[in-house]
């Protein structure tokens, strides 16, 4: 009688399950962290607009702006929020 060897055994299909989760608890917390990074960075991108308004601020007047509120957000003259 002839064996036919088709298809997987369920030892092979264990292996690649393990496999797979190694490679996902490997990838997912590179993965959150890339997006803590990207989000600190454009965090940071915003703000350059802020900096610069509050040191041309600082270099005209020679001191700091006052914290701006509800009442004048755009006292650093800043574009309006979106």
């Amino acid at each position: 009688m002839k064996k036919n060897d088709w298809g997987f055994t369920l030892i092979e299909l264990m292996i690649v399950i393990a496999i797979i989760g190694i490679l996902a608890a490997i990838s997912v917390p590179m993965y959150q962290d890339y997006i803590t990074r990207t989000k600190v960075m454009e965090g940071l991108s915003l703000s350059d607009s802020a900096q610069t308004a509050v040191a041309e601020s600082f270099q005209s007047y020679g001191y700091m702006p006052a914290t701006g509120n509800a009442s004048s957000p755009n006292s650093f003259g800043l574009p309006p929020a979106a």
